[in-house]
């Protein structure tokens, strides 16, 4: 429901994803408690037109409001397209995309990356303000990558989520310490 036209709406208005999902929250409540109570006022008062004709100019304009009232809810607030997040690797970074969002992460500025459960990332992450949550899917885990700046929250598919965090911790070792251990594993081996 984040991604119908209500929800970027108020995305795009405030800083904070988790303030935007009490805001969405809120503002649909009442749109549906407005919109019942605006059904019922004007029930008051055609009530008895409906009942006595009820294939009638007044019980079908009645009935084709309330029908216009659950389709613009509808189409407003609830049915939304997700952009699709792509996570690609080059040589120097980690290019993220989702959307109009698009950005890279270099591997010399990944502090730490590690799986977290999805459990985790709920009851921690998702409420931090400074995560940026890239995710497709629920997933049972998540990628996560500790920034300087802010932590990065990445929804992969089991298979990619073990490639992708076997290929980042890979780049983040240094030349000199890849070296070592290369050398270090010819001289054990």
């Amino acid at each position: 429901m984040a991604y119908s036209p209500l929800g970027k709406f108020i995305r795009k208005q405030t800083n904070d994803a988790y303030r935007a999902e009490n805001l969405f929250i809120l503002a649909t409540a009442t749109l549906v408690i407005a919109l019942m109570l605006a059904n019922q006022f004007a029930w008051a008062f055609i009530r008895e037109d409906v009942l006595a004709n009820p294939q009638g100019d007044v019980a079908i304009t009645y009935w084709l409001v309330q029908l216009s009232f659950i389709v613009t809810f509808l189409l407003g607030c609830v049915i939304g397209f997700k952009p699709a997040a792509t996570v690609t690797c080059t040589n120097t970074s980690v290019n993220v995309q989702n959307g109009d969002l698009r950005f890279a992460i270099g591997y010399d500025e990944i502090q730490q990356v590690k799986v977290i459960s999805s459990d985790l990332y709920h009851r921690h992450y998702r409420r931090y303000q400074a995560t940026m949550p890239i995710i497709n899917a629920s997933e049972a885990q998540y990628v996560l990558l500790v920034t300087a700046h802010h932590p990065v929250v990445l929804g992969l598919s089991k298979g990619d989520l073990d490639a992708f965090v076997q290929h980042v911790s890979l780049q983040r070792v240094p030349v000199s310490s890849q070296f070592l251990l290369e050398n270090n594993f010819a001289l054990a081996a």
